[in-house]
């Protein structure tokens, strides 16, 4: 049944066309027919009305409060909390007799499910690679009614929160393929497993509202950044807060020329501060880097999985060294790269093919690059450089990369093979200053996914309103660059929400990254499986550091960590497994929301003490015992260094409840470090019985 609006005890649908249309009174779009109540919490309900009116709700024959609209035509009533029960009829009542009605409401466990694409990676979508495989199939055989989903599309706002969410969404039991189209996987898995575990008497509903590839900085209040001690920890944070609340107090009429300023700033910082970071460097390279012919010595040679670029701005170069068919002589060529990061310039034998700049505008880092030339005038041996220019973090060549012959149709892949790498320069953001805030491509309203506070404003506040239990998190690619530093992010995030719900008990429980390399959807197909033999521990760091800072938020109170080191692939950044991503939350969200002694967190690092050469390492919360599958440490999960800081692999085998490691290179250990990389390759150290993986450590030893 939808909802009913009601004037005095007209129900036809022209009474209620008629009465939309002439009062203010109504409820906010975060509750609906269907909807969970959070249970043992104080119900609040809100809405709007005009200023002064009384506003009176009841839920059922017992339970019924009343408050005036406030000068801003606002209500918000609150009601006392109880423990199950349903169906209810929720009633909400202006004094001028207008009514709404909300049918089938329970009262159980609600939980907001947030984050990026991981998080939102739906149970049924349109993409290719980015749906779950069996998402339709879970579709036709659900049967739980009380398994409740709340989905919220995208929206921003910039500078105002909104009291509705965009569209028109709704309350929905989890019933076919309309209710799981776009839900999130691990929302739907992590609350199928809370059903299961809190009894088929308590019903969980799920508030799944994500947006993939989006920084946290957007899903943070604003408050939170003001009130910070440091106002944000990064700089270039504090400027996007800045431009934000600057842009908000702009008549719309006057984005073009706000983007417009934005956009020359931009310009003027990589053309006089960046690209003249180092004169003599760039004209050196520029003039020969890109020729047939280099001196190889200074430039490492390998696979280009492996070339992850500076972690820091700079320009750094890449060179694909090739023969080209006789046949493809003189042709009319295509050179095609998925994405480079941020800005390029490509050469063929040394002349310029193509450039993507800032001043190309747009979205000009995520753009596609395809650059037509002529073909030379033989075949033979020749070079594809890319001059990869990043401004802000990870720079790099990512995905495809292809020539075509566009007259034959015929393609050549430089996906596999030999690459060459070398650093142009670095750029010191601390003594020359970061990137100025990039035009945000405001239209008809303010609008940046990427913008701080815009995604809270948008997609978390019209649900603050209500109580909830608590929310799972799944984030960090995209801030991956901040190491350790995201934890100060993250702890703004969770202190911000609990404010904005007014619930210093909301828990927080947090996806650590899954292992993974580099995205290419289709995985092993055009990569190779083996290519983590021929890596050092310097060489793959990937989402080490991040995992770690992701890690320190469970000393944060009621908030709890996921580790997923075991399930992620290393050329997909979006792994199937979505169900264990949710069981794992789950086991989380029962020890600390609902006081499950039994439900372990996965076994932690404890203290490492040298023991001679080698390291005795012991571990918390691992249960009865740990399992090491094959009895050795499979290859490249630890690394050890020592004074000189330098981390070589090692190797390890349980003695007792100890992790025992070491390595032939390393006398004098210092350091350890495991699953410290990008992808640890074939994780076999997990607690016994549960199967729950070892969280990855970077730490001194004793």
């Amino acid at each position: 049944m939808q909802m009913k609006f009601m004037v005095g005890l007209v129900f036809g649908a022209s009474a209620v066309l008629s009465a939309a249309a002439s009062t203010s009174f109504g409820v906010d779009n975060f509750y609906s027919d269907h909807m969970i109540l959070q249970r043992d919490k104080p119900v609040r309900i809100a809405g709007s009305a005009t200023f002064g009116e009384t506003v009176k709700v009841s839920i059922g024959p017992d339970c019924a409060a009343s408050v005036m609209a406030g000068a801003d035509d606002r209500w918000q009533v609150t009601l006392p909390p109880r423990h199950r029960g349903g169906p209810y009829t929720v009633r909400v009542e202006s004094g001028s007799g207008n009514v709404i009605e909300f049918e089938d409401v329970w009262y159980g466990e609600v939980w907001v499910c947030s984050g990026q694409s991981n998080m939102e990676y739906p149970l049924i979508g349109d993409a290719m690679y980015y749906h779950h495989p069996f998402g339709r199939r879970l579709a036709h055989e659900a049967k739980d009614e009380l398994l409740r989903v709340f989905f919220v599309p995208h929206g921003v706002s910039l500078g105002f929160k909104r009291t509705d969410f965009p569209g028109r969404p709704c309350w929905k039991p989890m019933l076919g393929e309309d209710a799981f189209k776009w839900v999130s996987s691990v929302g739907y898995f992590f609350a199928r497993r809370l059903r299961e575990e809190l009894g088929p008497e308590v019903p969980v509903g799920i508030v799944s509202t994500s947006w993939g590839g989006t920084l946290i900085e957007p899903w943070i209040p604003y408050e939170a950044f003001a009130n910070s001690a440091e106002k944000a920890t990064a700089k270039e944070v504090e400027s996007h807060v800045k431009m934000a609340k600057k842009l908000a107090d702009q008549d719309l009429a006057d984005c073009d020329a706000v983007n417009a300023e934005l956009q020359k700033n931009l310009v003027y910082w990589v053309n006089e501060r960046f690209l003249k970071t180092d004169p003599v460097a760039s004209a050196e390279a520029v003039a020969n880097w890109g020729k047939v012919e280099v001196e190889r010595s200074q430039w490492k040679i390998g696979a280009r999985s492996s070339m992850r670029g500076m972690a820091s701005p700079g320009i750094a170069w890449y060179r694909f060294e090739f023969t080209l068919p006789e046949s493809w002589a003189k042709a009319k060529l295509k050179f095609h790269v998925d994405a480079v990061n941020d800005c390029d310039e490509t050469y063929f034998d040394g002349v310029k093919i193509g450039e993507t700049r800032v001043e190309d505008g747009g979205e000009y880092w995520a753009k596609v690059r395809e650059y037509a030339f002529t073909g030379p005038a033989k075949g033979g041996k020749h070079v594809i450089a890319i001059r990869a220019m990043d401004h802000r973090d990870w720079g790099g060549v990512n995905g495809r990369v292809t020539l075509q012959n566009v007259e034959s149709g015929e393609i050549l892949r430089f996906d596999e093979g030999p690459w060459m790498e070398r650093i142009e320069f670095k750029y010191d953001v601390a003594k020359r200053g970061g990137r100025p805030p990039v035009p945000v491509a405001l239209t008809a309203a303010p609008t940046s996914c990427q913008t701080p506070t815009t995604l809270f404003n948008a997609m978390i506040n019209p649900a603050t309103s209500a109580s909830i239990r608590g929310a799972i998190w799944y984030q960090g690619c995209s801030n991956f660059w901040m190491g350790e530093k995201y934890a100060e992010l993250q702890k703004l995030l969770i202190q911000g929400w609990r404010d904005a719900w007014q619930d210093p008990e909301l828990v927080f429980i947090i996806t650590q990254l899954s292992a993974f390399l580099d995205h290419v959807p289709g995985g092993f197909a055009t990569n190779d499986p083996n290519f983590w033999q021929a890596q050092e521990p310097k060489d793959c760091v990937g989402y080490g550091p991040v995992r770690k800072g992701q890690d320190l938020c469970r000393t944060f109170y009621k908030t709890g960590v996921a580790c997923t080191i075991d399930i992620g692939e290393p050329f997909d950044i979006h792994p199937n497994n979505k169900e264990e991503v949710g069981a794992r939350l789950a086991n989380e969200a029962l020890r600390i929301a609902y006081g499950r002694a039994e439900c372990l967190p996965g076994p932690r690092f404890a203290k490492a003490t040298r023991k001679g050469s080698k390291v005795e390492i012991a571990f918390k919360d691992a249960g009865e015992e740990l399992a090491l599958e094959g009895g050795r440490l499979n290859p490249h999960l630890v690394a050890l260094a020592g004074a000189d800081g330098v981390f070589h692999w090692g190797e390890g085998e349980l003695k007792d409840d100890r992790l025992v490691v070491w390595c032939d290179k390393v006398a004098k250990p210092e350091r350890v470090q495991y699953c410290h990389s990008a992808y640890p390759p074939n994780v076999n150290l997990s607690r016994a019985g549960d199967g729950y993986p070892v969280f990855p450590f970077d730490e001194k030893v004793d």
